[in-house]
């Protein structure tokens, strides 16, 4: 769905260390005719004073936004780091001065994205943009649980996971368990069952006005309820997922497809990353989703031995997809980031860039 939206007065939340990033932006804009509020994360549940919401960060940090936002959601320009291979981010860093004119000359478009919400144990709520999926908190471990749609019995399965994804989450997680790519907005949902122990167990698509319930939870170890990667509650027994209230308006500047966008992106992240072997995707994966962590960490994290856990380390570091980072209060003790905010690489620029329009101001 796409509608037109007046916007004058932007609402900006950043996730960058560095101080000139706000500068420049905060400049531009009001170059451009807008006023700039900057929010802190706290601040985020109430946006009444503002007609969009600018968000400088990463896809996680858009998807922890969106969860503090609740069901009160603005409509959304999401700014990424250059360089950075974004799926959800439309518009780079780089950009930022055609990004402001476009918007000051209304050249853009809302569009509003499905995003689904989750009730825990009938008590706790989450929302999600891409997928809400139930997993075992202990990697590598069973669940069994049972599906109904709509009321009626789909069915019990036993498997690693189990992930109900929307059409913009149905290139993320839910695509690389095996499920179908829908175009955004199509009014469906998809139900992926993950490592199923039964090969008749396949993706599973229904309307998205479905009431989706998985109960009878459980595994070996305490599950949990993992909502777009970055939001987790443990789960005793059930969640009821259906789709949320309010959508999620986002800004666009061009009138490329979120979808093709997000299959080029990913298609090439895949060519980029195919030649490494299993154990240090699993590694990257779990640095991406874990944060920093150290070689006996990861080790017990993914029940890989530590010299597999090394040699991994050695080839995503060579490729520059992890960096290695060192305790400063003890030289000793190293920890391993994956690489996903590159700022600091363009520091320089962005202080040239700052000195640039502080001569033009004057």
């Amino acid at each position: 769905m796409i509608e037109e939206h007046e916007i004058r007065k932007l609402g900006l939340v950043s996730f960058s260390e560095d101080l000139d990033i706000v500068s420049v932006f905060t400049r531009l804009a009001k170059l451009s005719g807008f006023s700039v509020e900057l929010l802190e994360a706290k601040e985020l549940s109430s946006l009444s004073d503002v007609d969009a919401l600018v968000v400088i960060g990463t896809d996680r940090d858009l998807l922890d936004v969106l969860q503090m936002l609740g069901e009160g959601v603005k409509p959304i320009l999401g700014i990424s780091p250059p360089e950075y291979v974004s799926f959800l981010m439309p518009v780079s860093f780089n950009e930022i001065d055609r990004c402001l004119s476009a918007l000051a000359k209304k050249q853009y478009k809302i569009v509003k994205y499905t995003r689904i919400k989750g009730k825990v144990d009938r008590k706790e709520i989450v929302y999600a943009l891409n997928e809400i999926a139930i997993f075992s908190s202990k990697s590598a471990t069973l669940i069994e649980y049972e599906l109904l749609v709509d009321g009626e019995h789909v069915w019990r399965d036993r498997s690693d996971g189990v992930i109900v994804a929307t059409p913009v989450g149905s290139t993320a997680y839910a695509f690389s368990a095996g499920g179908p790519v829908i175009m955004e907005n199509t009014p469906v949902l998809e139900i992926v069952p993950v490592n199923s122990l039964d090969p008749l167990k396949k993706p599973l698509v229904v309307k998205n006005t479905s009431k989706i319930v998985i109960r009878d939870i459980s595994s070996r170890y305490p599950c949990e309820v993992i909502a777009d990667g970055c939001k987790r509650i443990r789960v005793k027994k059930r969640i009821e997922i259906t789709k949320a209230k309010t959508p999620v308006p986002v800004i666009k500047i061009t009138a490329a497809s979120i979808t093709k966008e997000s299959l080029e992106k990913k298609y090439a992240l895949i060519k980029e990353i195919q030649e490494i072997p299993p154990s240090a995707k699993y590694v990257l994966k779990v640095l991406e989703a874990e944060g920093p962590l150290s070689v006996k960490e990861i080790a017990e994290k993914t029940l890989l031995s530590p010299r597999t856990v090394r040699y991994s380390l050695t080839l995503l570091v060579k490729r520059g997809l992890v960096k290695k980072l060192v305790n400063l209060r003890d030289t000793r003790q190293t920890y391993y980031e994956a690489v996903t905010s590159p700022w600091k690489n363009e520091v320089k620029s962005i202080r040239e860039k700052l000195e640039h329009f502080k001569l033009n101001s004057r």
